[in-house]
């Protein structure tokens, strides 16, 4: 097929109504979406053909571009009724939507000093998205992951399967063989098993206890790393302790023994 014998009606035999009259293009389209057709072994655009059929030849120097409105992206991008196109310069980019599909136009357009133009949908979503962010940021661990139903059953078995070799690796984790704190370890670790199970991929009983293992020294590491710089009041004011360290008396205040990785004091009035 030329173009001498192409006719306006050819190319609206390949078209589908649309919305608002539009024309869609329904044969092919090319890289950026827009239709085309291949006319003498060369690729010609259907918008710009039906428009010098139904008016006049265009410049190859300008454009033949859909009017701005408020119909969606996708149908603009496929229509080529002539009514609904017009003719811009070459070096005029005339975009009616921006990337993400609504219109550059009414309260939607936000009209910018140096000429440029923006989405009030894009920026409006924009700043939602990072206000959620940052409120994400804010939540605590446990409320930002919520265990799904089925995860209650599998923590119940990993329970009674692993506790009893949890509880006696903590024993021997924590100072003096504390066994009252083992159990609290204990019940820490499985209940971080249990935020994190939709992440296990273990997939045999000895992967299971190797990430339980790992659970329960975490937890013993982080128990001592928050309680280095407390200090405990017993009844007995020469038994205090900093950090679980024995502190011993010295020129009216209390310093901690050798054993210790930091060097403080506690007024004697205290």
């Amino acid at each position: 097929m030329s173009t001498a014998t192409l006719s306006l009606e050819d190319l609206m035999a390949r078209t589908a109504p649309g919305p608002a009259g539009c024309a869609l293009w329904t044969g092919s389209v090319n890289a950026q979406g827009a239709p085309a057709l291949h006319i003498g072994g060369k690729r010609k655009q259907a918008r710009r053909l039906a428009y010098e059929l139904s008016n006049e030849p265009v410049d190859p120097k300008k454009k033949v571009v859909h009017q701005v409105t408020s119909t969606p992206a996708d149908t603009i991008r496929l229509c080529i009724n002539p009514d609904h196109t017009q003719v811009v310069d070459g070096t005029q980019q005339l975009k009616t939507h921006c990337p993400q599909g609504h219109p550059y136009a009414g309260r939607n357009l936000i009209s910018r000093p140096g000429g440029g133009r923006a989405c009030r949908s894009c920026r409006d979503q924009g700043d939602k998205d990072r206000w959620a962010e940052q409120k994400a940021q804010q939540e605590p661990r446990a409320q930002r992951r919520k265990p799904s139903p089925q995860s209650r059953e599998r923590v119940a078995a990993l329970y009674a399967a692993h506790r009893g070799r949890i509880a006696r690796l903590l024993v021997g984790e924590v100072r003096n063989a504390d066994r009252h704190l083992a159990e609290d370890l204990t019940q820490e670790t499985f209940i971080a098993a249990w935020l994190d199970l939709d992440q296990m991929r273990a997939t045999s009983e000895p992967q299971a206890a190797a990430w339980l293992t790992t659970i329960a020294r975490r937890t013993a590491v982080h128990h001592y790393r928050a309680k280095r710089n407390t200090c405990e009041y017993p009844a007995d004011t020469g038994d205090w302790q900093m950090a679980n360290r024995d502190l011993v008396p010295s020129g009216g205040y209390y310093t901690p023994s050798r054993c210790g990785f930091r060097t403080a004091t506690v007024g004697a009035a205290l």
